[in-house]
């Protein structure tokens, strides 16, 4: 479900497609077997909009859309990959050049050439885009607007310092709206995925920061409009970050985009802030994935290889300073308002209003966060280590209870999680939330209560002074100052739905054992399910995890473990309890397929 793997159809043999690509992904894997879209193909030019171009022939053919005029329609031909190069030459960066009231449009699609992986992010680049800067310093691009671009609308690519984008139009965009991406020589640390199979803790290098200056330092998005961007190419953003130090993305509004409005795609070299944004409609043709999404993956990355917290300082060579998240307003149905994926480190994020799926806090360490809102959900700690570092207090979340995925079989988690207010619709006075302290073996002072929020139904979340929640250490922070300012950008912006302030939602999993197997189970659900597992959509509601094996049960003897996730059992695929149970056998063997750490095994259950 991640996207973006993109085919050329070069022929047919019989009945089967010669193509060539797929290299469009970081971690490729077979395309979906559902999900697809063709174009330019004879037989499917059936619908309004559509187009077949006949290379040999030089004939253009169009189903024209209702209401067109062909006899007064322009056609425009996209031939070009950029429009505009300020480009440097060796230690000579190209000063104080300024882009302003330009209308820059046109641009042919990139996606073929969307080759190269990014360092630690899931998806690859194209270095180019209809405005493309190298060397540069003090360059400005102001009220320009950016519309119908085959690829992307910005690209600020290597050593660029100060740069500033504000007050910019971005919209239907091929791929990605401002992407900021450094030289891969910049970095000590593996180059790619393959490189970092073969590292160790004891050979990386120690050396922290950059080896040399071909990364973008410095620069600002402000008051920019980012919409409809990533219409070619799926795994992209609004605004991308990649081998940067110190990007301020600042009173921007992002929104309807296939996959994260803003995206961080590894630690190096931090200082980033992100502030004032309002980013919503969000990961609309993607999956597990926010409306912020990050990864960490720095220096030394294999699974599981700090489980025990040995030297996790290791991720502050690359991340030298933290990354701030503040004072947004998030939405993301169809994932996380904000996903800090895979070894994302060193984070405050505080005075952040999500609006509809919390956050989420996988693998990673010195995370602080405070002072946050997160409507009719909580937080969502994935596979933190032991000693990871992280805290979590002053926050008001909606549910009395924390949502992990993976193994967290240990208590106390992070450093600190406290002071936190759960909001119980409707409730008189306030008491602890038990639930919280059990699961985190902290919260000692969390209460759960009315929060008074003072005009929800209108996006106002800010809390009446008489609150339970200003005892505990939460504060109020502005709710009128998300997106965009400029007031030609602010009458074209939407804004996200203000959701329904629902009651206290305490959703237990429940468990089953299942005899035979000697082990208790549980229904895959969730997100957090699907990112932990690895699983695909139609999984949940169906597999089955395991919770709990008995010792010297058909499962211990197969070498089962918990938390891995029960697939398939004797060819036939897992579909809840009931229906497991009529496919195991009185006696004799029993093959099953689980899933563990992402990658599917086989096993034999003997009874």
């Amino acid at each position: 479900m991640w996207g973006d793997m993109h085919f050329r159809i070069t022929g047919k043999n019989g009945n089967t497609l010669v193509k060539q690509g797929g290299w469009q992904n970081n971690r490729p894997s077979p395309p979906h077997e559902k999900y697809k879209f063709v174009e330019n193909v004879f037989e499917e030019l059936d619908a309004p909009g559509e187009w077949y171009l006949d290379r040999k022939e030089h004939i253009l053919y169009l189903y024209p859309e209702q209401g067109t005029d062909l006899a007064a329609a322009r056609l425009e031909a996209g031939g070009l990959e950029e429009l505009v190069k300020i480009q440097g030459e060796g230690s000579s960066p190209v000063r104080n050049v300024a882009l302003q009231d330009l209308v820059l449009t046109g641009t042919r699609r990139t996606f073929m050439e969307n080759r190269e992986p990014l360092l630690r992010s899931d998806w690859t680049i194209f270095r180019n885009g209809a405005v493309l800067l190298r060397g540069t310093e003090g360059c400005r691009i102001l009220s320009c607007e950016f519309a119908r671009l085959g690829g992307t609308a910005v690209f600020v690519d290597g050593n660029n310092e100060n740069l500033l984008v504000r007050s910019c139009y971005i919209h239907d965009i091929g791929s990605n709206g401002v992407a900021f991406v450094g030289d891969r020589s910049c970095y000590r640390g593996p180059k790619d995925y393959r490189e970092a199979k073969g590292m160790s803790l004891e050979r990386i290098d120690r050396v922290p920061g950059p080896r040399n200056n071909e990364f973008p330092r410095n620069c600002m998005v402000d008051d920019c409009l980012i919409t409809r961007t990533g219409l070619v190419e799926k795994q992209t953003a609004g605004v991308q970050i990649s081998l940067a130090r110190e990007i301020t993305v600042r009173n921007c509004s992002i929104y309807e985009l296939p996959r994260a409005g803003i995206n961080i795609g590894e630690g190096a070299f931090g200082g980033h802030v992100i502030e004032y944004n309002d980013v919503f409609d969000t990961v609309r043709e993607t999956s597990d994935h926010g409306s912020f999404n990050s990864w960490g993956r720095d220096r030394f990355w294999v699974r599981d290889q700090m489980a025990l917290s040995q030297d996790k300082d290791v991720v502050l060579l690359d991340i030298r300073q933290p990354n701030i998240i503040r004072n947004n307003r998030w939405r993301c149905d169809h994932g996380w308002d904000v996903d800090l994926d895979d070894g994302s480190s060193n984070y405050i994020i505080y005075n952040n209003l999500m609006l509809s799926s919390g956050l989420k806090l996988r693998e990673g360490f010195y995370r602080k966060v405070y002072n946050n809102i997160m409507v009719n959900k909580t937080l969502y700690p994935h596979v933190w280590f032991r000693n990871s570092g992280d805290e979590f207090y002053n926050n008001i979340i909606f549910e009395d209870r924390y949502r992990p995925a993976g193994n967290m079989d240990f208590s106390p988690w992070g450093k600190l999680m406290d002071r936190n207010f759960v909001h119980v619709k409707g409730m008189k006075g306030v008491e602890p939330a038990s639930e919280l302290a059990r699961q985190s073996g902290n919260d000692r002072h969390s209460l759960k209560g009315d929060a008074l929020f003072s005009a929800p139904g209108l996006g106002d979340f800010s809390v009446r002074a008489s609150s339970p929640a200003l005892k505990l250490g939460f504060r109020n922070f502005p709710m009128d100052r998300f997106g965009v300012r400029s007031r030609h950008l602010k009458a074209l912006a939407r804004t996200p739905d203000i959701p329904e302030v629902a009651g206290n939602r305490m959703e237990k999993r429940e468990t089953v054992l299942v005899k035979k197997l000697g082990a208790e189970v549980r229904i895959a659900e969730g997100e957090g399910d699907l990112s932990v597992f690895g699983l695909m959509p139609e999984d949940l509601g169906r597999v089955l995890v395991i919770v709990k094996v008995q010792k010297d049960s058909p499962c211990s003897s197969a070498g089962i473990l918990p938390g891995d996730v029960l697939l398939m059992a004797g060819g036939n695929k897992v579909d809840g309890v009931e229906k497991l149970e009529r496919l195991l056998p009185s006696s004799g063997k029993l093959t099953v397929t689980v899933r563990r750490k992402q990658e599917n095994r086989k096993a034999d259950l003997q009874f």
